[in-house]
């Protein structure tokens, strides 16, 4: 589903150029429920998923990570690990405020779950203070 071209930069670049149904229609849940059984270190963790399957179901049913109604650019959020939809990365918003989760940006991702989730781990000493 998130095949791009290799001339764009393949589909690790994609969300640069298309998001919503292009990318991202929540189908990654699958590896990311085989990302958290071989990461158990991964805690706390928080899950912001496009889509309308319920992630709990699957066992993946986590906290909403912190939204930024604001859009405060100093905005950081507390110590823990972070699976985000591309879509809501991006700024695009759909059942949660738009650009409320696009703060991650500043983050670089530590892994993917397939093309559309990122999972960012913020450590102790980066998080809110």
């Amino acid at each position: 589903m998130s095949y791009f071209n290799e001339i764009v930069g393949g589909p690790m670049s994609g969300h640069k150029h298309l998001i919503n149904s292009n990318i991202d229609w929540g189908q990654d849940l699958l590896f990311l429920k085989e990302w958290i059984e071989k990461h158990p270190e991964a805690k706390p963790f928080y899950l912001c998923y496009y889509g309308d399957f319920n992630p709990g179901d699957l066992g993946v049913g986590f906290p909403l990570p912190p939204v930024n109604k604001t859009q405060d650019p100093d905005f950081q959020p507390s110590p823990g690990w972070y699976a985000i939809s591309v879509n809501y990365l991006r700024g695009y918003g759909w059942k949660l405020p738009k650009h409320g989760f696009s703060y991650f940006q500043k983050y670089q991702p530590v892994a993917r779950a397939g093309y559309s989730i990122y999972i960012f781990h913020i450590p102790e000493d980066e998080g809110q203070r």
